[in-house]
């Protein structure tokens, strides 16, 4: 399998939209609104409010195989095309009002289903998790605050 950045990007916010989003609103108690990297929205989120904010960091690209098993010899030549492992992480950024007596539980517990959307998931394109991790934070006196990052890996093949 093989994918690009673009593909990658789009295949991990589609697992959270899939597995995550119908039981945010349920979890939080009122409505979550979700933000994603790349779609502007005008607006400042709104501090009384449950929200959420999910991006990606690309931070390697290494030529792993000049040959790949599976491909050898495409069109005869003898070599196939070349495999490069990108290697990147996922945040995923939880907001939860101070006002709110249960918001640091609750925050929590969208944290605990973030982690396990991607805790052992793997995409269509083969993007896959590892080390997803929950990171409590110190409130920003608007909102408590955690967050959900993992590594992400993909193979690209060009050529």
């Amino acid at each position: 399998m093989t994918a690009t950045f673009t593909i990658a990007r789009d295949e991990m916010f589609a697992l959270f939209v899939e597995k995550a989003a119908p039981l945010l609103d349920v979890i939080a108690g009122s409505p979550v609104e979700v933000r994603y990297q790349g779609k502007f929205v005008k607006d400042a989120p709104d501090a009384l409010k449950f929200w959420m904010r999910l991006s990606t960091r690309n931070l390697t690209s290494r030529q792993t195989a000049f040959v790949s098993p599976d491909m050898a010899n495409v069109e005869g030549s003898g070599k196939g095309p070349k495999v490069h492992e990108e290697r990147g992480m996922l945040f995923v950024e939880i907001y939860a009002p101070l006002n709110d007596p249960e918001g640091f539980e609750r925050a929590g517990k969208l944290a605990e289903l973030v982690q396990d959307v991607y805790q052992n998931a793997e995409t269509s394109s083969g993007v896959w998790f590892r080390s997803v991790r929950i990171n409590d934070l110190n409130d920003d006196g608007k909102s408590y605050r955690f967050n959900v990052v993992g590594q992400y890996l993909f193979d690209k093949v060009k050529g």
